[in-house]
């Protein structure tokens, strides 16, 4: 369980995330396993990533499970320093649905439901001589990468654990949909009205991404992130579908991309050892 963010601004890109890990114990219950987990890492000098879902893959060469983090640093090792964005962005998605093949086919993982992501990668950066940032979207299933936008048409996007950003910034909870009323509306649509998903729209905050510095984009993330992590603290789940674990929290890992500086690092968690 995770949240992660981009922002997309025509002087670069933010890219966060927070630091939780969560697994599945024995008895099928979920549990915090660490607040220290690594979602955001430096894939080459123009190209930065963040992951979620599933903090956990066993490769087809090893004999236990790796976190994800260690999986990600592997990768890195084997692409060129000066790979396009686009090129990172599919190489990993077939690297990492090879692995999750393995995982499921051979040694009998659950798959997500469908049209459920069990990984998923915010690819972003620039490409060697360009001045436009893009931003990649790696699903896995089925293991392709697609473009989620660039600082031509600056803005955000946001995966994981997503429901306290989206009803924020879009104004209502993406779980909307399983409303029966809803449901009625979209079967039955009123004639010479706009469909439910526009007239939804129209609640969504305008927030003018085009004029934002890299620091507003900055701030923007913290809030995102940690809105999400402090309503995780106070809330059980919705009504509808009550009881849940806050999946997000930990410190925020925060990095920002540019055409001249490349990437670099603007939060990151280090080692510490707390001696009482």
């Amino acid at each position: 369980m995770s949240i992660i963010i981009s922002i997309r601004t025509p002087d670069g890109v933010v890219l966060a995330a927070d630091s939780r890990q969560s697994y599945t114990n024995a008895r099928g219950n979920t549990r915090v396993g660490t607040d220290y987990g690594a979602k955001v890492f430096q894939l080459s000098p123009r190209i930065g990533v963040a992951t979620f879902g599933w903090a956990f893959l066993q490769p087809q060469t090893a004999n236990v499970m790796f976190n994800i983090s260690a999986l990600v640093e592997d990768f890195r090792a084997t692409i060129n320093p000066d790979i396009g964005i686009q090129d990172a962005a599919n190489q990993m998605s077939l690297h990492f649905q090879q692995i999750y093949n393995y995982d499921v086919s051979t040694l009998r993982w659950n798959s997500p439901p469908a049209g459920e992501l069990a990984i998923g990668f915010q690819v972003c950066g620039y490409n060697q001589n360009s001045t436009v940032g893009e931003a990649y979207l790696c699903q896995i299933p089925p293991g392709n990468a697609t473009l989620l936008g660039n600082t031509n048409n600056p803005g955000s996007s946001w995966n994981g654990q997503i429901d306290v950003i989206t009803r924020l910034i879009l104004g209502y909870d993406p779980r909307a949909g399983r409303l029966p009323f809803i449901q009625h509306i979209i079967n039955n649509p009123i004639p010479n009205q706009d469909n439910i998903e526009t007239q939804l729209r129209g609640l969504q905050y305008v927030i003018n991404w085009a004029n934002m510095t890299l620091q507003d984009a900055v701030d923007f993330a913290i809030l995102m992130v940690n809105s999400t992590i402090k309503m995780q603290r106070f809330s059980d789940g919705i009504f509808m579908n009550a009881g849940d674990i806050p999946g997000c929290g930990g410190d925020i890992d925060i990095a920002v991309i540019t055409h001249r500086d490349g990437f670099r690092w603007v939060s990151r968690k280090e080692l510490k050892a707390d001696i009482q």
